[in-house]
């Protein structure tokens, strides 16, 4: 570790010192003596790991769909396609039972300002009536028998399906409309996400990550990750784009580029992320085979905000994700800052993190 590296003029220090931060969120005042702050460390103590927070539930060994809605935490399960609300515990509390002919609820998502859900083996929209049940407010579409994920872009519903992995954007009404066809080799949109303005899909048989051109079609922005072939999920959480996995049941952090980094590996015995959902500032995560959620403990993205401790004004502020800033020296964009009064950093992170500070006088 580079904790007396000056990168100005890549010398030594002959002196400096540090002062370490552990908090969710937190400030630290640099008092004393005329010095200069130039970089720092941040390490999340255990940032690529899972805490289990409701086990199976009875028979239901799939949370394929989880949202928000109202405050609380919904999830969609198999292979009864029932609906749960979590206690914020430990546990799930049943509220809409099996519809009819369909097993699954394979998606889950919020639309003016209700509650909808997607399923199978009929491939129906449905919409929750807030209490205990379901209304059907779109069909079978076509040879579609599943709908697997479901997004709100640009103010309207969008479905993508199974067998032939096509985007659909539901009337309103009672019916959806085709708006981009099967690509190529891909039979699953197995998730959607609105991320950065733009509307992305995970496939499947092959895990490639699609951005959707707003007309028709999808352009390709990241390849197979290895042996992971399906990318079950998809969430925005901390300003970037999370991806989760089958066959392995792996987090992964899109580069904003062409490529994914993993930032947790796969949870013991469970083999699939089916589900991810961002609630109450933590990432969760519901799996198969055995129906379980999780809760991230990852620090997500970091920002460090050096401040002056006279006027409160920001000097210098940087934001990075956790998979960066736990391996390297992070130096401030013009190293050797200096000050005459004391000065104070905001750090603002998600999850638990230690900040190291580094500066000489």
């Amino acid at each position: 570790m580079a904790k007396n590296f000056n990168p100005k003029n890549h010398q030594v220090w002959t002196s400096y010192k540090n002062s370490g931060i552990k908090t969710a969120d937190g400030q630290i005042t640099l008092a004393g003596q005329p010095g200069a702050v130039v970089g720092f460390y941040a390490y999340s103590g255990g940032r690529n790991a899972w805490e289990e927070v409701a086990g199976t539930l009875g028979t239901e060994t799939r949370i394929y769909s989880l949202a928000v809605y109202g405050g609380k935490l919904y999830g969609g399960t198999a292979l009864n396609g029932k609906l749960y609300r979590w206690n914020d515990v430990n546990a799930w509390e049943e509220v809409a039972g099996k519809l009819g002919a369909e097993t699954y609820i394979l998606s889950l998502a919020v639309y003016g300002g209700k509650l909808y859900g997607g399923t199978y083996p009929n491939g129906k929209l449905y919409r929750w009536n807030d209490v205990d049940a379901w209304e059907e407010v779109a069909g079978k579409l076509g040879a579609e028998t599943e709908i697997w994920s479901l997004a709100v872009y640009g103010g309207k519903l969008y479905g993508g399906t199974y067998p032939n992995g096509k985007l659909y954007r539901w009337n309103d009404v009672n019916a959806w409309e085709e708006v981009a066809g099967k690509l190529g080799a891909e039979e699953y949109t197995w998730s959607l996400a609105v991320y950065g303005g733009k509307l992305y899909g995970g496939m499947g048989p092959n895990g490639k990550l699609y951005r959707w051109n707003d007309v028709n079609a999808w352009e390709e922005v990241a390849g197979t990750l290895g042996a992971e072939t399906q990318i079950r999920s998809l969430a925005v959480y901390g300003g970037k784009l999370y991806g989760g996995t089958g066959l392995n049941g792996k987090l992964y952090l899109w580069n904003d580029v062409d490529a994914w980094e993993e930032v947790a590996g796969r949870l013991g015995a469970e083999t699939q992320i089916p589900s991810l959902a961002v609630y109450e500032g933590r990432l969760y995560g519901g799996t198969y085979p055995n129906g379980k959620l999780y809760r991230w403990n990852g620090v997500g993205v970091l920002t460090v905000e050096l401040k002056d401790g006279s006027s409160g004004t920001t000097l210098v502020k940087e934001t990075i994700p956790a998979a960066v800033a736990s391996s390297v020296f992070r130096p401030f964009p013009f190293p050797g800052v200096m000050f005459s009064t004391d000065i104070y950093l905001d750090v603002t992170s998600i999850g638990n993190t230690e900040v190291i500070i580094f500066y000489y006088d």
